[in-house]
């Protein structure tokens, strides 16, 4: 695997992310991707609404600070976070995807 850097780490704040959601009416039958998941606020907002949700993210350290955070919510059965780039994962479960890039990495997209 090669080192991508799609963006650097910027936290969405929690209004933007929950204007997301609702324009995207993410609810209960819904596979959310989001592309970059650092700290997994997304994520766990999603699964709050209902859906199942998945993040990749390239940094081991957002993997585990969200793998250890969905075991003390109670969400390992609604998440799931996996390590690397998120070109080389299959989408094709997905009814939403989010993500915060660099245009350069929405344009590759």
């Amino acid at each position: 695997m090669t080192a991508f850097t799609g963006a650097p780490w910027v936290p969405t704040g929690k209004k933007t992310v929950q204007l997301m959601l609702e324009i995207a009416n993410v609810g209960s039958g819904d596979v959310v991707f989001d592309l970059g998941s650092g700290d997994g606020r997304i994520i766990f907002a999603a699964t709050r609404r209902g859906a199942k949700a998945i993040g990749i993210d390239i940094n081991p350290f957002w993997i585990l600070w969200c793998r250890l955070r969905s075991l003390l919510y109670g969400f390992q059965d609604s998440v799931k976070f996996l390590h690397g780039n998120f070109f080389d994962h299959d989408l094709s479960d997905a009814s939403v995807v989010t993500m915060y890039l660099l245009q350069e990495t929405n344009e590759r997209i």
